[in-house]
């Protein structure tokens, strides 16, 4: 009788063993959002700032050249309706204190999935327009 009473007990283990690793199993599927083929910003320049939400953000050691090599912070943002994502650069990088200061924003923004308001100025190179200041939450300015 101790025999089967343990035997039964070993095989509810293992199915309950089982069942919780096939639950956790089908959460861990990751939901994407956006396009896979994301744009470099265009959007937001020094006459029109760009409103919407951060999608993500990212931190990079590297650059053109040896003499232009920093931290750089890029982040990804969608227009108000959550559609055309397009990334950019910071105006700042993230050894400096604006640079630390527009990290944890962005970080803010893209974790609590509130609007975003960004001010952007030219570029290294005059060829793209990097994020000099954002603002976020329900508050944050209107264009």
């Amino acid at each position: 009788m101790r025999k089967i009473s343990l035997k039964f007990l070993f095989t509810l283990l293992a199915l309950g063993t089982v069942t919780i690793a096939y639950a956790q199993k089908d959460q861990a599927r990751p939901k994407t959002i956006g396009s896979k083929n994301i744009a470099y910003g265009k959007n937001c320049s020094s006459n029109t700032p760009y409103k919407g939400y951060v999608t993500s953000v990212a931190v990079g050691y590297g650059g053109a050249n040896k003499s232009d090599t920093k931290n750089w912070i890029s982040i990804t943002l969608v227009d108000k309706n959550g559609k055309n994502p397009e990334w950019y650069w910071t105006k700042d990088d993230a050894d400096t204190d604006a640079g630390k200061a527009l990290l944890s924003t962005a970080q803010y923004a893209a974790s609590s999935g509130q609007k975003i308001y960004a001010e952007c100025t030219p570029g290294g190179g005059g060829d793209h327009d990097d994020i000099k200041s954002l603002w976020v939450g329900p508050d944050a300015p209107s264009p």
